[in-house]
């Protein structure tokens, strides 16, 4: 009786193969195989659901509402309404020393920059440049001995913006 629950058990397992390699390749054959594409959100969509070959981007599945871990830069405080999208830091004691945070923001590149520009003129940085390439704008900041770089990008109805704060790049 064992050897006959083994050979039913190893029978069963061999159709249940076939019929997927029939499967598979009746689904070649016709073009319809789909590949699954994973969102920032984790839904799996089979490739005839996807809207276009684009990115995700936060527009696709609703603007993020929640920041990821991490800190901001309080010397640089966050453009109004934006959420945290990533954080690092790296803290040595060494003039390379930096923090880095990128947000999302309903705000356009020319927004973000007069909000910076002014808020940061304020707190007695000058601004050393700034520079616009294919629609990246990048401010570059100093209050001796910190240095701040702002990039900002244009994604069609929200920016990311990305800040880096050396606190010790200037030495005194």
């Amino acid at each position: 009786m064992k050897m006959n629950i083994k050979k039913i058990g190893i029978l069963a397992l061999l159709a249940v193969l076939v019929i997927g390699i029939i499967i598979m390749v009746v689904m070649l054959i016709t073009g319809r195989v789909a590949e699954k594409v994973v969102t920032p959100e984790g839904v799996i969509l089979p490739e005839e659901e996807i809207i276009s070959e684009e990115l995700f981007t936060p527009e696709d599945f609703g603007f993020p509402a929640l920041d990821v871990i991490g800190s901001d830069i309080v010397e640089v405080p966050r453009y109004p309404g934006s959420v945290r999208k990533s954080w690092s830091k790296i803290y040595n004691s060494k003039p390379t020393d930096y923090a880095q945070v990128s947000y999302y923001v309903r705000a356009t590149p020319s927004e973000i920059s007069d909000y910076y520009a002014n808020l940061l003129a304020g707190k007695g940085w000058t601004m050393a440049s700034v520079e616009t390439i294919m629609g990246h704008t990048t401010l570059n900041f100093n209050k001796k001995p910190a240095a701040c770089t702002i990039q900002i990008s244009d994604m069609g109805g929200f920016s990311i913006y990305e800040i880096k704060y050396w606190p010790k790049w200037y030495s005194e």
